[in-house]
């Protein structure tokens, strides 16, 4: 999954799950900045954890509860 894919399913969840924080980040123009930020991280996550032997699947599950599926007002 590339940067821009990452980036899409944050949008969808926190549009989903988080409206009213979805909303102020838009307000302010920095929702798409924001899911940009979080799918970056959550690659430099999944490198580290590839590197001590989890496959790309394994690394995508546990990487993307840190910043994808959380709040982005808490990231």
């Amino acid at each position: 999954m590339n940067l821009k894919e990452m980036a899409a399913v944050a949008l969808d969840h926190w549009k989903t799950y988080y409206p009213k924080e979805t909303s102020q980040l838009e307000k302010k123009g920095m929702l798409d900045s924001e899911a940009i930020g979080a799918a970056k991280l959550t690659q430099m996550e999944m490198d580290a954890l590839m590197l001590v032997g989890q496959t790309e699947a394994e690394a995508w599950q546990q990487a993307r509860t840190l910043w994808i599926l959380n709040d982005p007002l808490k990231n």
